[in-house]
């Protein structure tokens, strides 16, 4: 495990920030946009009105805003314009890591496809790398370069975005994928459907932490030993003892 000091940290935080999943309970309901937006620049240094009203001005500008609604408080705006409030202060202190934990899970989904043509817009404008979270498969598709699967606290599939959704390697992205809704013409096929309940992340089974309700014909490998993460396809990578006969 990576250790830093503390000194190395508080001169990393600014180059690391996060966007939250809830826009309304991480935005301070006492203060106005201009407030919640100053607060990281002031603590960056700035102090000059002039400099504070043209970067506050820019930042909300870069998320669809103008200065005229910067003396409005969180309440005042709907979910999706809390969520750009929320990206503009991200962006305030010029990070070159944003953590974007959820960002459109509590938004309707028109409002979703705004965030998120916004978020790709950030990345491209200022080379932002993004780590983004979610539960939702096809959302994750359409912001990634790369795509990292989870089961039970650990990444079970990495590969470049493309690969994994057209070629999944692990029985657990295939039932992901599968369970997306499609409404196109022949896109019914034989969904890989999983059986009983997640374990327990306090009593992780032995072997292969998916054996449980994977749909594979299991190897006596799968019940007894755990698969490490291995290449399989050109920097696509899956921890199943079965991936590479798929």
């Amino acid at each position: 495990m990576l250790e830093i000091a503390s000194g190395e940290l508080r001169q990393l935080r600014p180059r690391m920030q996060m966007i939250f999943q809830d826009p309304f309970s991480s935005l301070n309901p006492h203060k106005t946009v201009e407030q919640i937006i100053a607060l990281p620049l002031r603590i960056r240094g700035t102090r000059s009105r002039e400099a504070l009203d043209k970067r506050i001005k820019e930042l909300l500008q870069l998320v669809g805003f103008d200065l005229s609604q910067a003396h409005r408080f969180p309440h005042q705006f709907s979910g999706g314009q809390r969520q750009r409030i929320g990206i503009a202060r991200t962006l305030a202190c010029e990070p070159e890591l944003v953590i974007a934990d959820e960002p459109v899970a509590s938004l309707d989904v028109s409002i979703q496809a705004q965030i998120l043509e916004i978020l790709r817009g950030l990345q491209q404008r200022f080379r932002l790398t993004t780590v983004f979270i979610s539960h939702d498969i096809s959302v994750v598709s359409h912001v990634s370069q790369r795509i990292a699967i989870m089961y039970l606290g650990k990444i079970v599939e990495i590969g470049p975005a493309q690969s994994v959704i057209r070629q999944p390697l692990h029985p657990y992205t295939r039932a992901l994928l599968d369970a997306v809704p499609r409404i196109e013409r022949g896109a019914q096929k034989e969904a890989a459907l999983l059986s009983g309940d997640p374990p327990s992340p306090m009593s992780i089974p032995p072997g292969c932490r998916f054996h449980t309700r994977c749909y594979l014909d299991q190897i006596p490998q799968c019940r007894s030993t755990e698969p490490q993460l291995r290449a399989v396809r050109p920097s696509h990578s899956a921890a199943c003892h079965l991936a590479a006969s798929q």
